[in-house]
């Protein structure tokens, strides 16, 4: 039993230090527990691990009331590392979606429940995309109408030209 908990507290094996009756037999004890008490906490630190890397890549996590530190260092480590693929995806797709819905000229999309992170993603992607627009358009409208001028002025000479030409 001592050295299950030792293992199970990835603790030093101590057994070496006993040196009371039945050595031989205690540090075999020892020895064996501590081996089960190892595998049976790093079996269960791995799983935690998992469950939560399967949580961050969700982006929800489950609170956890474990009294041994170990595990909840695992879950945390494992939620960390899949939040990060989470979070990568979930910001690439809000910055296309605010881009795509500039472009299609629809309203800003409204948030319920969504990381402030994201929204401020997405706006910013959105804004972005519609301002790029607006230039384009200004631009474009500004080139046109400077066309529409020079077009006009010639059209009008012309016009003038052939009149004299008329009247002669």
């Amino acid at each position: 039993e001592n050295g299950f908990n030792d293992g199970y507290a990835k603790k030093d094996d101590i057994s070496s230090k006993y040196n009371k009756n039945y050595k031989e037999e205690y540090v075999s004890s020892y020895k064996e527990g501590f081996k089960k008490g190892e595998n049976k906490i790093n079996l269960e630190i791995e799983n935690e691990k998992k469950c939560g890397f399967e949580d961050g890549s969700r982006g929800s996590k489950t609170e956890k009331n474990y009294e041994n530190e170990l595990l909840i260092s695992s879950y945390n480590e494992g939620y960390e590392q899949g939040y990060k693929i989470y979070k990568e995806k979930m910001t690439e797709e809000f910055r296309l979606k605010g881009e795509n819905d500039a472009l299609n000229g629809n309203k800003p999309m409204e948030f319920d429940e969504t990381n402030q992170e994201f929204k401020d993603i997405y706006i910013s992607s959105y804004n972005s995309k519609k301002s790029e627009i607006d230039a384009e358009k200004e631009n474009s409208a500004s080139a046109f109408m400077g066309g529409v001028v020079i077009l006009g002025a010639a059209g009008a000479g012309t016009v003038i030209y052939k009149k004299k030409k008329l009247k002669k």
